[in-house]
C-alpha cells in the first residue's frame, strides 16, 4: 500500500513538471508568431542631409488606368483637298510643287483650252439675246394693257423672256465654276485661260501633272493636306475596347521625337472587328496648334481611361517589398530637428500615371506627418539595421 501511494505521488509530479513545460513552450511560440506592431528608426540631420532625403505630403492627382494602343495620323475630310478640272485642256503652266506650302486661294494650275473660249462666246450670245426678248416683253405686256394684242402673244414672249433667263443664270454659274469674271467677259474681256486655286490652306503633298498636259475633266491635278488638322486611328484590342469611350485624353508619341507627347482627344469609337487582328479603331483629334506632325505618321499612344482624383505620391516615394507588398515611410517629428524618428506603413496601390502612384494607407496617418518622398531606399536599410542589432 506504501509503495501504490509513492508511485501515485510520482505521477502527480511529472504531469505537473510536463504541464509547465508545454505552457513554456506554447508561451515562446506565440510571442514568436506575434510580429513586431510597429518598426521605427531614428535618423540625424547629418544623415537626412547625405542621403538626399526629402520630404512631401500624399496629395490629390488626376490619375487613370491606361491602354496602350499603336495607329498612324490622318487627314480629316475637310483638311484634305484634291485640286481638279471642270473642263479639259491643256496645261499652260504648274505654279506648285510637292511640299509647298500654299493658302487658300492662291493660283496652283493655269489651264487653256477652246471650250474656255466658246463659253464665254455663248454667254456673251445668251446675255445679248436675253435684253431682245427682255424688250420684247415689255413690249407685248404694254400692247396688252392696251387691249391691242392676243394673250398669247404676250404669254409666248414671256415664256421666250423666262427661257433665256435661265440659260444666261445657267452659263454665270458655270464660268463662276472656273473663276471667270462675268462682268468683265461682257466688257468684252475674252479669257482664254483659266487658272486653278487651292481650295484649303495646307502643303502640297501631290503633283500629278506637268506643263503641257493634256487633262479630262474631274481628273486630279494636285492633293493638298493641311496638318494642323488631323485625325488620329488607333488600334486597340477588343478586350480592352469596352474601357474606351469619346472624350477621354490620348498621350501620343512620334517615334523619333521621344521626348515630345502630344495630347489627343477620342472622338468616336469604331463598330467593327478588323478580321484576324482582333481589333477596333479608335477615333481622336488632335489640337490645331500641333507643330512637327505630319499626316501617315505612325504613333504610339497612352490612353486614359477611369480617370478620378485620388490620393497619390511620386512613385519614389512606395518601396515595394520582396513579397510584393509596397511600403512607405513618415515622420510625425519635426522635419528640421536634430533627430528625426521614422515609421512603417503598409499601403495599397492604385493607378500609376506620369510618375505618381495611388496610395491607400492601411492605417490613418497622424496629422502633420510627412512621407519620405526622396531616399526612401536609405530609410529602409536603416530601419532593417536597426530591427537586426
Amino acid at each position: 500500500m506504501k509503495n501504490i501511494s509513492r508511485s501515485f505521488i510520482l505521477l502527480l509530479v511529472l504531469a505537473a513538471l510536463f504541464a509547465t513545460g508545454c505552457k513554456q513552450k506554447l508561451s515562446q511560440t506565440q510571442e514568436a508568431a506575434e510580429p513586431a506592431t510597429h518598426k521605427s528608426v531614428i535618423l540625424s540631420r547629418q544623415q537626412l542631409k547625405e542621403a538626399g532625403i526629402s520630404f512631401g505630403t500624399i496629395n490629390q492627382q488626376l490619375l487613370s488606368a491606361d491602354i496602350n494602343a499603336r495607329g498612324k495620323l490622318f487627314p480629316k475630310p475637310e483638311s484634305c483637298a484634291a485640286v481638279s478640272t471642270l473642263v479639259g485642256g491643256r496645261v499652260e503652266r504648274v505654279l506648285k510643287t510637292s511640299g509647298q506650302q500654299v493658302v487658300q486661294g492662291e493660283p496652283v494650275v493655269v489651264m487653256a483650252d477652246f471650250q474656255i473660249v466658246e463659253m464665254q462666246e455663248e454667254y456673251v450670245s445668251a446675255a445679248a439675246r436675253h435684253e431682245v426678248l427682255r424688250s420684247e416683253f415689255q413690249r407685248q405686256k404694254s400692247l396688252h394693257d392696251g387691249n391691242v394684242n392676243a394673250r398669247r402673244q404676250l404669254e409666248e414672249a414671256q415664256a421666250a423672256f423666262t427661257g433665256s433667263k435661265a440659260k444666261v443664270k445657267s452659263l454665270e454659274a458655270r464660268l463662276h465654276l472656273l473663276g471667270l469674271d462675268t462682268s468683265a467677259i461682257l466688257s468684252g474681256r475674252i479669257a482664254d485661260q483659266v487658272v486653278l486655286k487651292a481650295p484649303v490652306q495646307g502643303t502640297v503633298t501631290a503633283v500629278n501633272i506637268s506643263q503641257g498636259m493634256v487633262v479630262q475633266p474631274g481628273m486630279q491635278l494636285m492633293e493638298i493636306i493641311n496638318n494642323q488638322h488631323l485625325g488620329v486611328e488607333l488600334m486597340v484590342f477588343e478586350r480592352d475596347i469596352q474601357q474606351v469611350v469619346p472624350g477621354q485624353r490620348i498621350d501620343l508619341t512620334i517615334p523619333g521625337h521621344a521626348q515630345q507627347t502630344v495630347e489627343a482627344v477620342v472622338t468616336h469609337v469604331g463598330a467593327t472587328v478588323e478580321p484576324g487582328r482582333g481589333t477596333i479603331r479608335v477615333f481622336a483629334s488632335l489640337p490645331t496648334s500641333t507643330d512637327a506632325v505630319y499626316s501617315g505618321m505612325f504613333v504610339a499612344a497612352t490612353i486614359h481611361t477611369s480617370e478620378q482624383m485620388v490620393d497619390a505620391l511620386p512613385e519614389e516615394a512606395v518601396y515595394t517589398a520582396g513579397d510584393g507588398s509596397h511600403l512607405i515611410y513618415y515622420t510625425s517629428s519635426d522635419t528640421t530637428s536634430d533627430q528625426v524618428e521614422f515609421s512603417e506603413m503598409v499601403v495599397k496601390t492604385g493607378f500609376r500615371e506620369d510618375g505618381f502612384v495611388q496610395v491607400e494607407p492601411l492605417q490613418p496617418l497622424a496629422k502633420g506627418s510627412f512621407v519620405v518622398v526622396k531616399g526612401t531606399w536609405f530609410v529602409r536599410a536603416a530601419l532593417l539595421g536597426s530591427s537586426e542589432e
